[in-house]
């Protein structure tokens, strides 16, 4: 049976990218604090440590019988950024790749569209937001299912409750959440039968 694991789990170079950094910022850090920080053993840190010692990369320095230092060398600094350099990098792919699957999705849906609102006030909301603006449309508010966030500002738009779509009245909701755009999409639809041509998805 196929489980919904996580995709992108944490390689060997992501650890050590957060053990380089952690060190920078707290030289007298334990490696059971480390390791509570990066999400693994106390064992690994041992091991991760070792290795960026013997590779001249950290330097270990006892205070006492039970404490110890950690430095970076200039060869740990350069790694350091050299590390964040090439995560940034990836990440930024990412960024792209959902980025142009959501221009796929929605570019025809919108085509005769002008006026939009978007469902979900977070990331995903601010990469839908500035996607709909490339293509020269207007989202004039944002949805949300989270009370505490209705009346505040997303970007420049008002959040409304969802049982303010009639009342606003955009001609298309973009679902703007991808881990429960199902359940909203669900939700929308069950609320608002007579408007589900106006819900659209990011993810079809």
């Amino acid at each position: 049976m196929i489980s919904h694991r996580p995709f992108l789990i944490p390689s060997k170079n992501k650890r050590i990218l957060n053990i380089l950094q952690i060190i920078k910022e707290d030289s007298e850090i334990s490696q059971h604090a480390i390791a509570e920080r990066v999400g693994i053993s106390s064992a690994i840190v041992n091991k991760y440590l070792s290795i960026l010692s013997d590779d001249g990369y950290v330097i270990t320095k006892w205070i006492s019988k039970r404490e110890q230092e950690y430095f970076l060398t200039g060869a740990g600094n350069e790694l350091c950024q050299s590390l964040t350099l090439s995560y940034h990098a990836e990440l930024v792919r990412h960024y792209s790749e959902i980025k142009n699957v959501i221009i796929e999705s929605v570019k025809g849906k919108l085509a005769e569209i002008d006026r939009i609102g978007i469902f979900g006030v977070a990331d995903t909301g601010e990469i839908v937001n500035k996607i709909i603006d490339a293509f020269g449309k207007k989202v004039i508010c944002a949805f949300d299912n989270d009370e505490d966030k209705h009346g505040m500002l997303f970007y420049g738009l008002r959040v409304f409750s969802p049982e303010k779509i009639p009342h606003v009245d955009p001609e298309a909701v973009i679902i703007a959440s991808i881990g429960y755009q199902e359940e909203i999409y669900n939700q929308l639809c069950s609320r608002f039968p007579d408007r589900v041509d106006n819900f659209v998805k990011i993810i079809s």
